[in-house]
């Protein structure tokens, strides 16, 4: 037998999910290409050849697994009924009806739903119709409660995508949930039928078990513990604080703030040794626990984690039942093989990839490294309370480095550290919850002494964990990988696993072919004009590697945009420095957000206007400047900013009288802007801050110099800006418009939109299309479809 049939002989389950989950990966890619009819013809017909051929199974059976694969996650997500409101044309319609099928409650009110929708009503009909809902609570006051039915009369929109490069894509969540749409409620246009919709047993049993533990946590334990013990509980998140959250996932145990198969196994120990106590025998303890356990399970509507927790155990218990050896890969095989079965769109959601990639690395490498000469001790209380520990925890933070590296954009250095330093302490934190809610629901007066040791406890597990997010190796942040630095990174991690001599070498050159992939500047002149909101701010990267910010966005009490949207970016970009910071004027939608940003980043040199700015907010920008030590250049028309020898960066504009400052009105401000125009070979973009037509004028007479192939729109596309004359002598391709949606300025004008199409400058709109994203190598420029 090859090494490849012994494999496949002792795993057989674990093969056929890694194959089945490929098939998977495949049709998602290619999900809206599918040729569906072909491809059942090719499953039968490999079928008929794996029965006929049986010398030859594998080399038939593998190509219709992955076909199989392909056809499920395809029936999952795009095969929907003809009624469903996807192919339904929103603008007709006025209400839907329908039921609550999911409700997510939050404290501060901000309440989530699921509608389930039943029907539509048109002007002229009542349809039937399917399809899911995300309903935000709005200006609605009263809380829904899952199985209602209802009304609603309000627009209904196609969720959200990214705003930037790395952020969040919400749309993408909720489709992989079956939901296509959302909607805000009203007061005025939301109306509780009579009846009831939904599961018996959610409805009878489930919710009400919800409710009751939720108003227990509620009322006994204080915040920040009481949203933690929630989410280990319910496996409800919402409430946890976003600051905690941020803490935990730089220390790489933010998994420990959502049910997982962890907490699972600190369960199982408690249900084990309860009914240990009362006297079970071996199998009925064993069952009792799978019970209870499953009760949890389903009381947390099935999480993929800790089903997976949840089914491997019941595979482990079964086999000691029938008194079979069991092989640890082939339960976790058969544990992902019913789950993606089921629910194949579950393996393109992050729990369920970390909870599978930690798992079945555990069970892979842990043995692998127990047998190096390295980790190997004779004191016996090292080997098991350090070496082991510090063994697993290792093996389940490398099989979850790729995904770290993916989701986060950064390596988890000090998680092996904490993990073995603060996992046992969590663990206790969720058998205690465990033992608060037991005790709260038999009805022994000591739960809110439990509520507030819990509260103090949660408070020690927090300070370590500060303590260590302020190491300066716990996390490195990386730039975002591509697939095939993952690929190549999940090839180095084998090549560990199963450390030998001859597989030193391929290890230390897959390092420096990961290095070089990674830390190498653009291959080519890249802008990316950020979608901040309403206000601007602009990431140019050289292909020398050097950096320029041209503005940073607002700044103000609920906003903070360098912290929202550029710092994220930049890390990103994987950029660690920049070279110029630049703000057009001094006016906060403009340069607010640079004041993070020179917290956070090294800057060579930071540039402004001479316009002298008087808020105080600016004065705090160029504060914070002096205060790091960095050069301020106060530059006016005439002038450049050195980059590089193959790239210019002219100062066009101010000069005279735009220098001074007299009323401090807004039209002074704004036409005191740095105007710059980036040229590299052949392309060139120019960028006019919030110039208005008054100083346009005044630029006419650099005539054919203006011609750029990319103009940012002065002053968001007001009416005020972007003259007729201006723009004929710029002849831009694209014209970006950097602004907020529903902005109370209403901008932009129309009739600036209507003047920079007459003119040939395709206006692309931040609110409508999120960050703009141009590269250049020197010749022609590109817009990127980066979504």
């Amino acid at each position: 037998m090859t090494v490849i049939e012994k494999q496949l002989h002792s795993t057989p389950a674990l093969w056929f999910f890694i194959v089945y989950a490929g098939g998977i990966t495949l049709g998602w890619g290619f999900i809206q290409s599918i040729p569906v009819l072909l491809l059942f013809a090719a499953f039968f017909i490999l079928l008929l050849c794996a029965f006929l051929l049986r010398r030859q199974l594998l080399f038939f059976l593998f190509p219709a697994i992955i076909i199989l694969g392909i056809l499920r996650i395809y029936f999952a997500l795009a095969a929907l009924p003809p009624d469903h409101l996807l192919f339904k044309n929103l603008k007709q319609i006025n209400t839907v009806e329908g039921w609550i099928s999911e409700t997510q409650y939050r404290q501060d009110g901000k309440n989530r739903y699921v509608l389930q929708s039943r029907y539509i009503y048109t002007d002229s009909a009542k349809l039937k119709s399917d399809g899911r809902i995300f309903l935000f609570q709005g200006k609605y006051k009263t809380r829904l409660h899952y199985g209602q039915r209802i009304r609603i009369s309000t627009f209904i929109e196609q969720p959200p995508l990214p705003g930037n490069p790395g952020e969040f894509n919400f749309r993408k969540y909720l489709q992989l949930k079956g939901i296509y749409f959302q909607s805000y409620l009203k007061e005025d246009a939301c109306t509780i039928l009579p009846g009831q919709s939904g599961n018996y047993l959610q409805k009878q049993f489930l919710v009400p078990l919800r409710n009751f533990i939720r108003s227990k946590i509620e009322a006994n334990i204080p915040d920040p513990a009481a949203a933690v013990v929630k989410a280990l509980i319910l496996g409800e998140r919402q409430d946890v604080d976003r600051g905690i959250m941020k803490q935990f996932q730089k220390t790489g145990i933010v998994h420990v703030l959502a049910v997982s198969g962890l907490h699972v196994g600190f369960i199982l120990m408690l249900f084990l040794l309860v009914f240990g106590l009362l006297g079970f025998s071996h199998n009925k303890r064993n069952a009792a626990s799978l019970l209870f356990l499953f009760l949890f399970i389903a009381l947390i509507d099935f999480k993929a984690p800790v089903l997976r927790a949840g089914i491997m155990a019941a595979l482990y218990f079964a086999g000691q039942f029938l008194e079979r050896k069991t092989n640890s890969l082939n339960i976790i095989g058969t544990a992902g093989l019913l789950i993606l079965i089921v629910a194949p769109q579950q393996l393109l959601q992050p729990g369920f990839q970390f909870s599978f990639a930690a798992a079945g690395s555990i069970l892979y490498a842990y043995p692998k490294f127990r047998s190096l000469a390295l980790f190997k001790t004779k004191q016996p209380f090292i080997n098991k309370w350090i070496m082991q520990p510090f063994l697993v925890s290792l093996a389940a933070v490398l099989g979850t480095v790729p995904l770290t590296w993916w989701y986060y954009g950064a390596l988890q250095t000090g998680a092996v550290l904490v993990n073995v330093l603060l996992i046992p302490l969590i663990g206790g934190f969720v058998v205690l919850s465990f033992i608060f809610i037991l005790v709260s629901g038999i009805g022994i007066g000591i739960g809110g002494g439990l509520g507030w040791i819990l509260y103090y406890y949660f408070e020690v597990i927090l300070k370590l964990n500060a303590f260590f997010t302020r190491l300066p190796f716990i996390q490195v942040a990386v730039p975002k990988p591509s697939i095939l630095s993952i690929v190549l990174l999940i090839i180095l991690l084998l090549l560990l696993f199963n450390l030998k001599k001859k597989n030193i070498f391929p290890a230390l050159l897959l390092v420096a072919v990961l290095f070089y992939l990674n830390t190498r500047a653009p291959s080519r002149l890249r802008i990316t004009f950020v979608n901040v909101g309403q206000g601007d701010g602009a990431v140019v990267q050289f292909p020398n590697g050097k950096v320029l910010v041209v503005d940073g966005g607002d700044r103000k009490f609920a906003l903070d945009s360098g912290t929202r949207y550029l710092i994220p970016l930049l890390h990103y970009y994987g950029i660690k420095r920049i070279n110029y910071l630049l703000s057009t004027h001094p006016h906060s939608d403009h340069f607010g957000g640079l004041i993070s940003i020179l917290d956070k980043f090294p800057a060579d040199t930071v540039v402004v206007s001479r316009y002298p700015g008087k808020s105080k907010l600016y004065k705090k920008f160029l504060g914070t400047t002096r205060q790091k030590g960095v050069p301020i250049a106060y530059k006016k028309r005439g002038q450049q900013l050195f980059i590089g020898n193959e790239y210019r960066i002219y100062v066009l504009h101010p000069f005279g009288s735009y220098l001074n400052a007299k009323t401090f009105s807004g039209n002074e401000v704004n036409n005191s802007s740095l105007v710059l125009k980036i040229c590299y070979g052949n392309c060139s973009f120019l960028l006019t801050g919030d110039l208005e037509q008054n100083a346009e004028g005044r630029l006419l007479n650099y005539t054919s110099f203006l011609k750029s192939d990319v103009l940012k729109v002065g002053h968001h596309g007001s009416k005020t800006s972007s003259s007729g004359a201006f723009l004929k002598l710029i002849k831009p391709r694209y014209s970006v418009v950097s602004v907020g949606r529903h902005n109370k300025f209403f901008h932009p004008s129309r009739k600036t939109m209507r003047r920079l199409r007459r003119y040939g400058a395709r206006p692309l709109r931040t609110d409508h299309f999120g960050a703009l994203v141009f590269e250049c190598d020197g010749e022609e420029v590109q817009l990127v479809n980066w979504r």
